[in-house]
């Protein structure tokens, strides 16, 4: 069994991306288009 050493949550809607690591608590949000992906 492994352990692993850090949880990503990855929601994906229509609209959106949100993205979590549990460990650092790190969230990011993106546009769910060629604009929002340019600007991550």
């Amino acid at each position: 069994m492994k352990n692993y050493v850090d949880l990503i949550g990855i929601d994906v809607s229509k609209l959106t991306i949100d993205t979590h690591m549990h460990k650092t608590d790190l969230h990011r949000f993106f546009l769910n288009n060629i604009k929002g992906f340019k600007n991550s």
